[in-house]
């Protein structure tokens, strides 16, 4: 996942720039930091082949459900106020001031490893919200934190494994396929709906430039969150992607990544990346 600082695997507000994030970047394992102590479960990914994710507005209401207590989320009044192009956009639209971005992002990975089990290579798709600044309800967690809203793989092994630590776990078809012509296409199939992408990969592979050591805090939904999970990473690589993304259905998703599209920010994209590794300790709470 973009443990994005987001780097993506999120969006990360910067300097009055919303970028969708999944980076991990440099030399090699000396790059990853060290974590909290007193995690249960302990994960290592590596081989991220492709990481594509789509910034997304989600209305207020919607996003409200995953949030927990003590934490709030960026909104893009909050966004505007540092972003002139952003504080054009609302101008027009006021109706979407207490909107706030989030990410839907698929990758496929050839290395997930929990605790001491076989790796197995995974293909995940996962919607995560992005917190306020500097916010923690946990001493141990660290930087930028994001809320995990859902999290899938076609792999019913992967969801036994991790369901325990994440209950937003659900087995559902997931696809990321990379074509001969380098474009990749994603679907992801779950109850009352359907999202499809293409991504053609455009301009240069960039390393993303980011301090090291670097984590994110991933926060597990709900008013009272079971636990989250503190990631360490470095190496990403992006580059920019033109996209095309279709939603059938009548779930929250759907309608969120219809109306996404229908009039999106400037700022709104999607985005590949690749290259990335990671160490992660899940914690409970």
């Amino acid at each position: 996942m973009r443990i994005h600082r987001s780097c993506y695997s999120l969006v990360e507000y910067s300097a009055g720039v919303l970028v969708a994030f999944t980076c991990l970047c440099q030399p090699l394992a000396a790059q990853l930091g060290q974590l909290p102590a007193g995690y249960v479960s302990r994960l290592n990914i590596d081989g991220v082949r492709g990481e594509i994710g789509v910034t997304l507005l989600t209305d207020s209401s919607t996003a409200a459900t995953f949030v927990p207590t003590g934490l709030t989320l960026i909104t893009l009044q909050q966004i505007a106020e540092r972003d002139s192009a952003t504080a054009q956009y609302l101008a027009s639209r006021p109706h979407l001031k207490t909107a706030v971005p989030s990410v839907l992002a698929f990758a496929v990975v050839d290395s997930l490893r929990i605790n001491n089990r076989p790796p197995l290579a995974a293909t995940i798709a996962f919607w995560w919200l992005r917190t306020g600044s500097d916010q923690s309800i946990d001493d141990r967690a660290m930087e930028t934190s994001f809320i995990e809203a859902a999290f899938w793989t076609p792999d019913s092994l992967l969801v036994d494994a991790v369901r325990p630590y994440w209950p937003q776990a659900r087995e559902a078809s997931v696809v990321a396929e990379h074509g001969a012509d380098g474009e990749w296409q994603v679907a992801l199939v779950i109850p009352d709906g359907t999202i499809r992408g293409r991504c053609r990969p455009s301009g240069p592979r960039v390393a993303d430039d980011y301090p090291l050591p670097a984590y994110s805090t991933v926060w597990n939904a709900g008013r009272q969150p079971s636990g989250f999970t503190v990631f360490t990473y470095w190496g990403h690589h992006s580059r920019n992607c033109a996209a095309t993304w279709t939603a059938e259905g009548s779930n929250a998703l759907v309608e969120v990544v219809n109306a996404s599209l229908g009039d999106p920010p400037p700022w709104m994209a999607t985005t590949i990346v690749d290259g990335w590794r990671a160490a992660a300790g899940v914690y409970r709470r």
